[in-house]
């Protein structure tokens, strides 16, 4: 009578522990608009720094305009040493279809979101590109330098530099404890 009990009890211990694991996916979000949605919207960023245009497009836009959201069923792994996300084949489909009805991805924004809470927002830049950003970025084009096709990096600004060429203070604008603990739990940070 009292293995059944003890048995019963661990079970449920399991089955409360995999069901709060389960309720916490899904609650990262990349928000990836079109180029055309900051006109209709009406919004005008600054092309180089991080500044107070930014900060309205990430508390005023209508995450409902985003064309894609890759949230973390999309994202396999996230090694937070150089801030790479290994997206899955589903998201990795998915961000192309977006990249073609952009012609490409390049200057396409997006707002990061964690639990229904806007974290930060930039745009997409190739890792290659010129332009000297000081507002986050995410290099989507890895493939073409490390042939992993399914990667994406978020940097805190434009650099070619790897990612430890960052001050702390830099990296705290994407590199977040909470987005760190977030993945930790749903056991997808490396």
């Amino acid at each position: 009578m009292k293995k059944t009990v003890l048995t019963t009890i661990l079970n449920l211990g399991f089955a409360c522990l995999f069901s709060s694991m389960t309720k916490e996916e899904g609650k990262f979000k990349i928000f990836c608009f079109n180029k055309g949605v900051l006109t209709e919207e009406g919004f005008k960023l600054s092309q180089y720094d991080y500044d107070s245009t930014w900060q309205n497009f990430l508390t005023k836009v209508d995450l409902s305009k985003a064309s894609l959201v890759l949230d973390d069923s999309k994202i396999k792994s996230y090694t937070w040493e150089n801030q790479e996300l290994t997206i899955s084949e589903d998201g990795f489909q998915a961000l192309k279809e977006f990249e073609k009805s952009n012609r490409h991805l390049s200057h396409c924004k997006f707002i990061v979101v964690l639990n229904n809470q806007r974290i930060y927002s930039g745009e997409f830049l190739s890792y290659m590109s010129a332009m000297a950003v000081r507002h986050p970025v995410i290099h989507y084009d890895l493939g073409a330098m490390s042939k992993k096709t399914n990667t994406i990096r978020i940097f805190p600004e434009h650099t070619i530099e790897e990612y430890s060429f960052f001050p702390t203070k830099t990296r705290g604008i994407t590199a977040t404890e909470e987005i760190k603990n977030y993945f930790s739990v749903i056991n997808k940070l490396k």
